[in-house]
């Protein structure tokens, strides 16, 4: 594979097949994502890099053992000796549904494909908490009926914005 093959892997993974508006893994922390932008990042990044890790796991089992479970099994194990030396909070991310999703995505491809494919999965998560974040601070609440404030305006968000991440298909 080469060079501009990588890059563009990584480029639709993040915005065309982005793992949180078109796949909807890892839905749930993007939804309540609260906090500054620099921390939202550090987390999308730390997401990012656990599966790189995990889904590079994957593919290297998959390509010489051509079982989905035994694959599942490592991704469970990897994410528990990553999950070990994280703290609390980073723990959650060896469970985030991004890190399983995008190993069963990887579990039949390439060491290189799946690399790819994981990191652009990452940032694609990371640029949905982002995105997340901004519609949260420009909801005004005053405007929207009692019955939608909330986590129901927030699903409503979610739906516009998978609605236009379909149209870069």
């Amino acid at each position: 594979m080469d060079f501009k093959t990588f890059l563009l892997i990584i480029i639709g993974s993040a915005l065309a097949n982005n793992v949180v508006l078109e796949q909807f893994f890892g839905v749930t922390p993007a939804l309540g994502a609260k906090g500054s932008a620099k921390a939202l990042a550090k987390y999308g990044l730390a997401v990012a890099a656990v599966t790189l890790v995990a889904a590079l796991c994957t593919a290297g089992i998959s390509i010489g053992v051509y079982s989905t479970f035994v694959a599942a099994l490592w991704v469970l194990i990897a994410a528990s000796v990553i999950g070990h030396f994280f703290t609390d909070k980073y723990l959650l991310i060896a469970l985030n549904g991004v890190v399983f999703g995008t190993c069963a995505n990887a579990a039949g491809s390439g060491l290189a494909e799946a690399s790819a494919s994981a990191l652009g999965a990452g940032l694609g998560f990371t640029v949905a908490l982002l995105l997340f974040a901004g519609v949260e601070t420009k909801i005004d609440d005053k405007y929207v009926p009692a019955a939608f404030r909330g986590f129901p305006v927030r699903l409503l968000a979610a739906g516009i914005l998978s609605m236009a991440v379909v149209a870069f298909k």
